[in-house]
């Protein structure tokens, strides 16, 4: 899909780019979200809203409707954040989509300079960004850069870094025909359905801070207490699924130093389970790929002993500003759109 001129030799109409907010009982943030995105300097945007069966006495609701006919609001019964993505793909009409939660903000050039990353690409790619976190207030935490990664690295890096924001992806929208949401997931989604669409198609790198990624005690990454077991399994089959061969196609690295990075990552992060089943996988390639008795993996291994979650400088933002983090459970995942 490319942007060509039209059969009378003028240049073809710009692209329509959908905007899908997910929303559930959303009213604090919801305006400043959609602010963002009809402030686009992109000249076709089409925003819509939907509405996860808020229970908040209609204040979410109320937010979007002062938009009029500026804006497309949906409505439906609570089914979680992946239900309502899909429900939003479903009934856009532009040819691509982006992603913006209802507490982020899109900053004025985003998608323009998506766009213009594609031009110069020559063809369609999926387009992230970099992003800056901040509080409440939108005061900056901090900014994360990503990198630039040939397309047979991409699955490597989600695997072990899982720095991608949704909030920065664009996507052609025909590239969804056939993928949904995993509606049986309420954290990790997004993960789930980059990592599927990098088996087929480029991502490409915008080197510029262009969403503002709120940070909050509302948050289903912090207070759904099913974040930590969605999140060892979806590591646990990206580690199933790079086997050895797209590793060493990636990196020059022996995959047994990959896999062991990966597990000193997890454990910082507190996925447990993950970490262990990564140290398993680099002990049993150390033994054949020469790395069992390097240096790094010494230095690895005991970086592997006293890892902690505690050690992150998030982690300790969050429980300074937020309060403790829930506590893991085994009970059923529950429906959630609160990103």
């Amino acid at each position: 899909m490319t942007h060509s001129t039209d059969e009378g030799g003028g240049q073809a109409p710009p692209a329509r780019i959908s905007v899908v907010i997910p929303v559930w009982n959303g009213a604090d943030f919801l305006a400043e979200a959609i602010d963002s995105a009809l402030a686009q300097t992109w000249p076709d945007v089409e925003v819509i809203v939907v509405d996860d069966g808020s229970t908040d006495d209609g204040a979410t609701v109320a937010v979007a409707e002062r938009y009029c006919d500026r804006i497309r609001l949906l409505r439906r019964p609570h089914g979680g954040v992946s239900a309502v993505l899909n429900a939003g793909i479903d009934a856009m009409s532009g040819a691509y989509f982006a992603w913006l939660s209802h507490d982020d903000v899109f900053l004025p050039d985003k998608l323009a300079v998506q766009m213009a990353a594609i031009r110069r690409h020559g063809s369609d790619a999926i387009v992230y960004t970099d992003y800056e976190l901040v509080d409440a207030g939108l005061r900056r935490i901090k900014v994360k850069r990503l990198p630039d990664l040939a397309p047979g690295a991409f699955r490597l890096w989600l695997m072990t870094h899982s720095a991608l924001h949704g909030g920065t992806i664009l996507v052609p929208r025909a590239w969804l025909e056939g993928e949904r949401f995993d509606e049986r997931l309420a954290t990790t989604q997004d993960y789930d359905m980059w990592f599927r669409l990098a088996r087929r198609y480029p991502f490409l790198h915008v080197p510029e801070v262009l969403l503002r990624y709120r940070i909050h005690g509302r948050q289903e990454s912090w207070t759904n207490p099913r974040r930590i077991e969605e999140g060892n399994r979806l590591l646990i089959g990206f580690l199933d699924a790079v086997g050895p061969a797209e590793v060493r196609a990636a990196t020059t690295d022996p995959p047994s130093l990959v896999h062991l990075r990966a597990a000193l990552r997890y454990r910082v992060r507190g996925y447990r389970l993950a970490a262990e089943h990564a140290r398993s996988l680099a002990a049993t390639e150390a033994r054949t790929d020469g790395s069992r008795w390097s240096p790094r993996r010494w230095a690895l291994l005991a970086a592997y002993r006293v890892a902690h979650p505690a050690l992150r400088p998030m982690a300790w933002w969050k429980r300074r500003h937020l309060g403790p983090e829930p506590m893991a459970t085994l009970t059923p995942a529950q429906p959630s759109s609160e990103r």
